[in-house]
């Protein structure tokens, strides 16, 4: 607080912002490794500070991701708590889809890495011998570009 008069001062106070909203919680605990569905979230409403800006307030944004941790019955969700679920592991037969303008090539492959969707991953080409790189599709597959 400042006050401009004929003796002006200043004032610093301590303040928290907070706001209560509807968040989606954990129904039930549940240990790290658990792949979130509609049945493990609840709505409820809860008081939220400027400290909780990562905290995941639309429920379909948590489902279907990996929890990171394990977690307690009632615990808010946090981007750093989830993430997606691996699809792909190393040394794993992967199906590799290359082409363009409707023709498409498949052929099998091995995964040369770990990848959840999206992720870019290095795979042998089990005919070739040759090492390629590709986009984890979200059937486990991989598209190379």
């Amino acid at each position: 607080m400042r006050c401009g008069g004929s003796v002006p001062w200043t004032l610093y106070l301590r303040a928290e912002v907070s706001a209560s909203m509807e968040l989606p919680v954990l129904a039930r605990s549940l240990p790290r490794g658990s792949i979130l569905s509609p049945g493990d979230l609840e709505m409820v409403t809860q008081r939220i500070t400027s400290q909780g800006a990562d905290i995941i307030v639309d429920p379909q944004m948590a489902i279907g991701m990996e929890l990171k941790r394990p977690l307690s019955a009632g615990s808010s969700l946090r981007h750093g708590h989830v993430d997606l679920p691996e699809l792909v592991t190393r040394g794993q037969m992967v199906t590799l889809i290359a082409g363009s303008s409707g023709i498409e090539v498949r052929m099998q492959g091995k995964a040369m890495g770990s990848g959840a969707k999206g992720d870019r991953l290095l795979v042998t080409n089990l005919v070739s011998g040759r090492r390629v790189e590709g986009l984890v599709l979200s059937d486990g597959s991989i598209r190379i570009p």
